[in-house]
């Protein structure tokens, strides 16, 4: 049976308490599964344990739990205590950031070379010379190895861009004329606990309506499930597994959208995907190993290399200023306000 379950901060930031892996070759999903099976929970109790399990760290790392290693923990320290949406999207924090300063657009970079006294980048349109660089390619366009490094990459790094991965989290976004799913007039998410948890199939929809005004929810999906709904079907048919699992959760009350959007970040070939994670080959100073400048004028910037924030968008601020501090040896900040 498809159940719907209030949105709660606890299912979404829950770290469990596993046992330690019994080999080396085990993975996250085995070491839950035995867990589970030592606690002895009665079977409500423990299908609800595995969803908050499976959702908190599916959601997070957007990977299958077979995919993570057996100990792995997606939750550290935080840099605040709230979360918040930007109103207008991500690009309004871009806009405001880059005020005053030339950017050049719809360029694909070819080759990073560091040269005695300066570095150039060849891109399809043309070179640009300066004394430093700071690359920020995502892990996914890094692992693709189109583009040339000169010299060539350590053989330790070129190894954690190989073994660290790319997860797979996606959000299928609709908006309608009314919010059906509220019990009240508030902004109401909730999960849905599929009746086959290994499916992994819609975990949450997340009310976001104040961002655009209007009666909106976004899935979000990952791992396996997120392959079959972006990779593997079209937009209408991915569409259609969210409209008629609203319907079955809702009945009578669901109205249809009058929009509808999904994300394609593991399609794209400027991201190969959502953001870096570890896999069951990598190690934690991977991401460590990822922010090491290479022949001095060549710095490395991105959640990818952050091993405290890897995943999440202040790791990618946090990495800049990081870089930032070390191009210019002086104290530097950044103001958003």
């Amino acid at each position: 049976m498809e159940k719907c379950l209030p949105y709660d901060d606890g299912i979404l930031y829950y770290t469990p308490d596993l046992d330690d892996a019994q080999t080396s070759k085990e993975n996250f999903e085995q070491n839950m599964l035995r867990t589970l099976t030592k606690a002895n929970l009665d079977p409500l109790a423990r299908k609800l344990r595995e969803f908050t399990i499976r959702s908190s760290y599916e959601l997070v790392t957007g990977k299958a739990l077979r995919e993570l290693p057996a100990n792995y923990s997606t939750y550290g320290d935080f840099l605040g205590e709230e979360t918040d949406m930007i109103v207008g999207g991500y690009i309004e924090l871009i806009k405001h950031i880059a005020n005053g300063l030339t950017i050049h657009l719809n360029q694909i970079a070819k080759e990073i070379r560091v040269e005695k006294d300066k570095v150039i980048v060849t891109t399809n349109k043309g070179e640009f010379t300066g004394s430093h660089v700071i690359v920020t390619l995502p892990l996914g366009v890094l692992k693709k190895e189109n583009i040339t490094f000169t010299p060539t990459l350590p053989t330790h790094k070129q190894k954690a861009i190989d073994t660290l991965t790319m997860g797979k989290l996606e959000k299928i976004i609709m908006r309608f004329p009314q919010a059906f799913w509220r019990e009240n007039s508030s902004n109401q998410s909730f999960f849905h606990m599929a009746k086959d948890l290994q499916s992994g199939a819609f975990p949450l929809f997340a009310d976001v309506s104040p961002t655009p005004s209007q009666p909106t929810l976004a899935a979000l999906i990952a791992g396996d499930f997120s392959t079959k709904l972006i990779a593997e079907a079209t937009a209408a048919d991915s569409f259609a597994a969210m409209k008629n699992l609203l319907y079955q959760l809702f009945g009578k009350k669901y109205v249809a959208p009058i929009h509808q959007d999904r994300s394609e970040w593991q399609l794209d070939p400027f991201t190969g995907g959502c953001y870096a994670g570890p896999s069951l080959q990598s190690k934690p100073e991977d991401f460590d190993i990822l922010a090491e400048p290479h022949a001095e004028r060549m710095l490395f910037a991105g959640e990818h290399t952050s091993a405290r924030y890897h995943s999440y968008v202040h790791g990618a601020m946090e990495s800049g200023i990081r870089e930032a501090r070390r191009l210019t040896q002086k104290p530097v900040t950044l103001s958003i306000a």
